[in-house]
């Protein structure tokens, strides 16, 4: 599976101020603004699927493994001599039910410098452990991964734990500011119903009156918790797999591919997804900036069919939007 990592966060979670954290201050400073992404997430059995035939056969024991993709953005100061010094994303594993323990069997990243800004490829190999591009020629089954690095200096923590974390650091030459992901994969036992997952964002935000420590409000937290229903996410893509198989490439469902592009992308996303496919790049010539996201789907459905490329447009809208692809997976 081939999963691409988006540069902008499409669905919300929750955005907003952050607020200081216990400190009191004579004067007012300028609070910033953060955006968290909703968390997107495969089970193990969907992400691990290879382009070779090969089937993939979870390790022994009996544990449920899910990948998670989270993201959050950095907004730009309102004022000047305002800028993060260093921010810090948590993530809070419980078991929906039962006292099992859900831990992050693995990170990425764990460890970037700001030598290391940039786009990369990853892989989430068949030992559930994320490996650098190099070894992607070695891999047989797994998930193949495009991400773009723009927070310079990067650190994970908590691997094996429930509480993993990134924090992430400025760097003299880049400022702390944009849009971030950061990926999980995350081992729950088989009895756990599901993972609860909160995320905290926490960070030093420096004034003209000096550091000031913020967070997330009390009123967002109910915002940026999630469950993440391991049973039936197993179950979803077993669904997914069967019904790629079904749609004939001859006769496919127009209304409601059309639905599920107009829901999975934005004018932006849609453009940026022609151009990280190869398959659809000459689409780009047909788009012009008159053109709204109605007009760039219906281009891209007639496309489609003159190209006969229905399983490849199928395909990459699951690997960037599954939420919406299992949305509609029962009308296709």
């Amino acid at each position: 599976m081939r999963i691409v990592t988006p540069t902008e966060i499409e669905e919300v979670a929750w955005d907003g101020y952050l607020q200081p954290q216990g400190e009191v201050y004579r004067k007012a400073a300028i609070l910033p603004r953060v955006t968290l992404g909703e968390p997107v997430w495969w089970p193990a059995e969907q992400a691990m699927e290879g382009e070779t035939g090969k089937l993939w056969a979870p390790p022994a024991g009996d544990w449920r493994y899910l990948l998670v993709r989270l993201a959050c953005t950095l907004h730009p100061p309102r004022e000047e001599r305002s800028l993060y010094t260093e921010a810090t994303l948590h993530a809070y594993l419980r078991a929906a039910r039962g006292p099992g323990r859900v831990v992050a069997q693995d990170l990425y990243p764990q460890r970037r410098s700001a030598e290391q800004k940039g786009a990369f490829t990853f892989s989430l190999g068949p030992d559930l452990r994320f490996a650098e591009a190099v070894d992607l020629r070695l891999m047989e089954v797994g998930a193949e991964i495009e991400y773009q690095q723009v927070f310079p200096v990067i650190q994970g923590f908590g691997l094996g734990e429930s509480n993993p974390y990134w924090q992430f650091t400025r760097h003299a030459t880049f400022p702390l500011l944009g849009c971030q992901y950061v990926y999980a994969l995350l081992a729950a036992p088989a009895g756990a119903g599901g993972v609860r997952l909160s995320v905290e964002m926490v960070a030093t935000w420096e004034t003209r009156y000096g550091p000031l420590r913020v967070g997330l409000p009390e009123e967002a937290r109910a915002h940026v918790s999630r469950t993440l229903a391991v049973e039936q996410a197993v179950q979803a893509a077993e669904v997914l797999a069967q019904e790629r198989l079904a749609i004939d490439p001859e006769n496919p469902p127009i209304a409601a591919i059309r639905d599920l592009l107009e829901a999975a992308f934005t004018v932006q996303s849609l453009q940026r997804f022609c151009q990280d496919q190869p398959a659809f790049r000459p689409l780009l010539k047909e788009f012009s900036p008159d053109h709204g996201l109605a007009d760039m789907v219906t281009l891209a459905i007639e496309y489609c069919g003159h190209e006969l490329l229905w399983d490849e447009l199928l395909d990459g809208v699951q690997a960037v939007n599954p939420r919406q692809y299992a949305r509609f997976v029962e009308q296709l």
